[in-house]
């Protein structure tokens, strides 16, 4: 399992994190966690639940992670196919 993100795209406070990871068989596999930062006495903190006013920008950034998933995808059967 990985562990470190691949990549990190945020709007505003709000951040989807892509993962990839392989199965037991070597294949890829992804998944997007989503925060959203918030400051408390000074300390910034994460949650994971969304306003009712953030679901659009949380349905734009679904998009774009699931755009970058299939960027990642795609470039990785690149490099398989070169090698």
């Amino acid at each position: 399992m990985s562990n470190q993100p691949i990549t990190k795209l945020k709007d505003g406070l709000i951040s989807a994190t892509i993962w990839k990871n392989q199965t037991e068989n070597g294949k890829d596999h992804y998944s997007v966690t989503f925060s959203r930062s918030y400051l408390k006495n000074d300390e910034w903190r994460e949650a994971f639940s969304f306003s009712g006013s953030e679901l659009l920008r949380l349905a734009r950034l679904s998009q774009a992670a699931y755009d970058e998933i299939e960027r990642q995808k795609q470039q990785s059967a690149s490099l398989a196919d070169a090698a």
